[in-house]
């Protein structure tokens, strides 16, 4: 392994693809400082860390990502790096359930062999090791050196293989380069969200996986006492923390707590983030003993990590001064927190295979999930049953131009407006679009062509086109079956993504991003009351009332706004569509935009030049050939 001059590493980062290591490569590279970030297959993550990287204001030219196992003599390393004066060490495996070997192995014998590798540099400046906040508040049994026999069997019973073993390795690293002679430094970091300017986190374990059993409604209680306290801190302040500890001589043999002492207490933390995501608050509250005595199937809670719900509160002055000398300043937790768990949504709690940005707002008193700007976003597309706004990502990669893509309340990831049934918009795409200044096209599918008619009606000089795909109103109505709310819940709840893609896109080969549709989609209606939104929304599509209602208001509209309207050829209209356009698409159904994406885009392109010719305009077209 050989270095151009001005790349060659001044710095070590074990552990360097988890959510602090990452943070950590953008922080120390956007201070001027060349890293060699240790991982295991380093060909396969080296692209993608670099773009993390550079996504977040870090230098990947400074970057060197290089294959390295702590288990393995030298840590794997093919060569020594003696340039290195600073090492890092994040590594760590960070899950419940492990057996204690599998703990250790990783937690404490790959943290003393990162401490044997730095006490072997010439040019060594600092260690700094990353343990948890925590280990300031051990019990005086544990001892303040690395635990043996008796002692280590009860530390391990007590707490659990996962922490107990970070409670080894801590003091295990400290006594060893004790002896070595390694300047160390401990950060001892509280529980870790995302970063504060996007909330970006890649983590899904602990608070995480809390607050993704109340978003799909599986948090019936919570846990602790009214003062119990889970500090946070977020992974971007964290990174910018620890990148300046070495900067400063102070900092050497220190032990540092660094956590946000205005994090609410665990109770108004869990209330708040019900809040903000739209759901409800658990109402009951059980205490950790009581919780811990509970299978786990029935709590739905690990024990090992019950011991992080505590009243403990931690001594961060050596910290905060730190932080004062550097003129490190705290985000605002509540506001970061918020930021966080938009991610959380965002990237459906990991499991998404693209995250997209969105956030949740109120809009008309639903909390409203939507990705993009509506408010600066040439052109706004609402969704139909089931579907979320995924549904239209098929559609918009081959258009040009940018989109807002709501969730229409009540269904997807938006809350209900309260009073009103699921499926009733009126108003909402209106207050969505309140504080917007240029005319917007909007394009709708199904059930969202009711919000979308609504806002064309009430606003004619607001609207430069108006799409309809699929317009329920002027199509068959559904089964009568398929008009039983609980029905149609209990059967979406049971659904697979294989049979949901059956369903509604037949014969549609598997290809991204119409699985992702489909994943989403299917991720939405697991949730608590989803699917039965759904049901009752279907239910009330299918009214003749509201049906009349809407064929008339298209009529109207299509005769001051230029309108598209779009169906499959297996899924006919019924009813009037006035001065509309009306196209056709050869052998699709129902949900067209997800099934013909590039047919739509097509019909939409010809749909504008007609109209443009009619008006003087000229036409556009797209970068793969079709219009639009």
């Amino acid at each position: 392994m050989t270095f151009v001059e001005h790349h060659v590493p001044d710095t070590l980062v074990t552990g360097a693809t988890g959510l602090i290591g990452r943070n950590l490569l953008v922080s120390l590279t956007a201070r001027g400082r060349t890293v060699a970030a240790v991982v295991r297959r380093a060909a396969a993550r080296a692209e993608e860390l670099a773009a993390y990287v550079a996504d977040h204001g870090g230098d990947p030219a400074r970057l060197q990502v290089l294959d390295g196992d702590l288990t393995v003599d030298g840590l794997g390393l093919s060569a020594a790096l003696p340039s290195v004066r600073d090492v890092f060490h994040c590594a760590g495996l960070f899950a419940f359930g492990l057996s204690p070997a599998q703990a250790a192995a990783i937690n404490v014998d790959g943290s003393l062999a990162v401490v044997r590798w730095a006490a072997a540099l010439p040019r060594l400046r600092r260690l700094v090791y990353v343990g948890g906040y925590r280990m300031t508040v051990l019990p005086p049994w544990v001892g303040d050196s690395t635990p043996r026999g008796s002692v280590r069997a009860r530390l391990y019973r007590t707490y659990g293989p996962y922490e107990a073993s970070k409670i080894e390795a801590n003091l295990a690293v400290r006594d060893l380069a004790r002896a070595r002679a390694v300047p160390l430094t401990e950060i001892h970091p509280s529980t870790v969200i995302g970063r504060s300017d996007s909330g970006h986190s890649d983590q899904t374990i602990g608070m995480a996986e809390t607050f993704g059993r109340l978003w799909r409604g599986q948090l019936p209680a919570s846990i602790g006492r009214a003062h119990t306290f889970i500090p946070l801190v977020t992974a971007d302040y964290l990174a910018d923390f620890m990148a300046q500890v070495v900067e400063r001589p102070e900092t050497e043999s220190q032990s540092l707590v660094v956590l946000d002492p205005q994090t609410p207490e665990l109770p108004q933390l869990v209330l708040d983030a019900a809040r903000h995501l739209g759901v409800p608050a658990p109402r009951l509250r059980l205490p950790v003993g009581l919780v811990r005595a509970l299978p786990r199937a029935l709590s739905g809670v690990d024990p090992e990590g019950l011991s992080f719900a505590s009243e403990d509160r931690y001594d961060t002055r050596t910290a905060d001064a730190h932080a004062d000398a550097v003129g490190l300043v705290r985000p605002d937790i509540r506001i970061a927190t918020t930021r966080w768990l938009d991610h959380l949504v965002s990237s459906r709690f990991g499991d998404a295979r693209h995250v997209i940005g969105g956030r949740l707002r109120d809009v008309a008193g639903s909390r409203t999930f939507c990705v993009g700007d509506p408010l600066v976003a040439d052109r706004v597309m609402l969704h139909g049953l089931p579907w979320d706004g995924e549904s239209w990502r098929p559609l918009q990669r081959t258009l040009r131009g940018s989109a807002a893509r709501p969730d229409l309340p009540g269904v997807g990831r938006s809350s209900v407006i309260p009073g009103r049934a699921p499926g009733d918009t009126t108003g909402w795409l209106d207050a969505l679009l309140a504080q917007r200044q240029a005319p917007v096209e909007l394009v709708a599918h199904s059930l969202g062509c009711e919000a979308a008619l609504h806002y064309a009606a009430a606003n004619p000089t607001g609207i430069t086109r108006l799409v309809l795909v699929s317009p329920f109103f002027v199509q068959p109505r559904a089964p009568w079956l398929a008009r039983r709310p609980w029905l149609v819940a209990a059967n979406l709840r049971r659904t697979t993504d294989a049979a949901l893609r059956a369903s509604l896109i037949p014969g549609v080969a598997a290809a991204e991003p119409v699985d992702d549709a489909i994943a989403s989609a299917a991720a939405q209606l697991a949730r608590s009351g989803v699917a039965l939104g759904v049901g009752r929304a279907l239910a009330r599509a299918s009214r003749r009332s509201v049906r009349a209602r809407l064929t008339a208001l298209l009529n109207e509209v299509a005769q001051h706004t230029p309108t598209l309207v779009i169906h499959g050829e297996d899924d006919p209209l019924v009813g009037a569509t006035g001065a509309a356009t009306v196209c056709s698409i050869p052998g699709a159904a129902h949900s067209v935009s997800v099934s013909h994406p590039r047919a739509v885009a097509a019909a939409m392109a010809r749909h504008r030049n007609d109209s443009g010719r009619q008006a003087g305009l000229p036409s556009t077209r797209s970068g793969d050939g079709t219009m639009a």
